[in-house]
């Protein structure tokens, strides 16, 4: 008897660690706590793009579901995440799947996907800061395959340049405000990934290319301090695509 209830012991400690490595990703949060609910997307047309945001009970993402201008127009949907020690799955409405390595920074590391066979490595620079992501991508001749590198610099612990094969992106900043998870920088990964691997200590004003302004980044924050609205100009006149603004309204849990 005393045997079987070690045993019985044994078996629920198991079942215990099995339930809680499940769930050992925690997801970092730069808004101490507080998190989005709901994002509303406008663009030049005035069209919406609703988001909704579902959280578990470790602060990860649990899914992100969306649908333009309120009615169903067959390009709604959501992502799930599920997650498994130092990894999670996102699966969208058409059951595809993404795979998302974590290191031990709780930074992504590694992103595959069902529908490719495309591989992006993120490396980082002291853990935490991305210093480089490479995207592996098959190809048909000798070595089979070609990486495409985006490399970051920094300044006062902003992203300054992203820089890549044909030219670099150039960031400037309000050094008057702290980066958070609405800015354009990290929402757009927010809403691909359930989290963001840049981390500029500032809120972006103006990205560039060359000589052409490409954006513009205006804010409107709450009692928080929090973005509450950023408005994001894109101009892309050197290539003939005229302006077009996006309006990003956040609502926050608490």
């Amino acid at each position: 008897m005393k045997y079987a209830k070690l045993a019985g012991l044994l078996l629920l400690s198991s079942i215990i660690t099995v339930l809680y490595s499940c769930k050992k990703i925690s997801n970092s949060n730069p808004l101490g706590g507080s998190t989005i609910a709901r994002i509303n997307l406008t663009n030049s047309d005035g069209e919406v793009t609703y988001y909704r945001i579902v959280y578990d009970a470790a602060h990860n993402v649990d899914s992100i579901v969306y649908t333009g201008g309120g009615i169903d127009t067959g390009n709604d949907g959501f992502l799930k995440f599920s997650y498994l020690n130092s990894s999670y799955t996102i699966t969208d409405r058409g059951n595809n799947y993404t795979y998302v390595d974590i290191n031990t920074s709780l930074m992504i590391d590694t992103v595959t996907s069902s529908t490719s066979s495309d591989v992006t490595y993120m490396q980082y620079n002291n853990g935490t800061q991305i210093g480089a992501v490479n995207t592996k991508v098959l190809t048909s001749t000798y070595p089979y395959y070609t990486i495409n590198i985006v490399d970051y610099s920094y300044n006062n612990g902003d992203i300054t340049n992203e820089t890549f094969a044909s030219g670099a992106y150039a960031y400037t900043y309000d050094a008057g405000h702290s980066g958070q998870l609405g800015d354009p920088q990290r929402i757009s990964q927010f809403l691909q990934y359930g989290r963001a691997y840049t981390t500029s200590t500032h809120l972006a004003t103006a990205l560039n290319y060359g000589s052409d302004w490409l954006e513009t980044y205006s804010y409107t924050f709450d009692g928080s301090g929090r973005i509450s609205q950023m408005t994001r100009v894109v101009n892309n006149t050197s290539s003939g695509g005229g302006t077009d603004t996006l309006r990003y309204n956040y609502f926050y849990n608490y």
